[in-house]
Parts: structure tokens; sequence; C-alpha cells
């Protein structure tokens, strides 16, 4: 199959984990935080982001288990001759 021209990089997309310290039953609570707004381009997000990822991770309530941004280029697929 031939690929198409590569469309992208798409906006950046943040995910971040955190996990509570407290127990809920035997188990720690889990949070997925998917970050968006109109302009995931403007750098100004990153520094919000960075800053949220401080607050959260200051708290001796959660700890981050995970954090990342990645932005997604795509190709087309065609059906061969």
């Amino acid at each position: 199959m031939p690929y198409g021209t590569p469309n992208g990089p798409a906006d950046p997309r943040y995910v971040l984990q955190f996990r509570s310290v407290a127990l809920a039953g035997d188990y720690p609570v889990a949070f997925q935080v998917d970050v968006s707004t109109e302009n995931m381009s403007d750098p100004a997000v990153a520094d919000l982001v960075q800053e949220f990822v401080d607050v959260v991770h200051a708290s001796p309530d959660f700890n981050l288990v995970f954090g990342s941004r990645s932005t997604l280029y795509t190709e087309t697929l065609t059906a061969g001759a």
C-alpha cells in the first residue's frame, strides 16, 4: 500500500496521570487528565500544564505517575495498483 504525503504535526496532546496516596479500600484512586483548549499550539499551554503538574506534585496527597506531550503525523494509505 502506498503512503500519502505526511500531514502534521497535529496540535500537541498532553496526558497526565496521578494517584492518591490515600487508599479507597485497598487501592489508591487514579486520576487521568487530558488537557484541552481551543489553541493547543499556544506556548502558554505548555507553561500552564507544567504549573499544574508542579502544584499537584507539591501536594503530599498525590503522586505523578505519568505525564506526556505527544504530536501526531498522519499518512493516508491508498490501495495498490
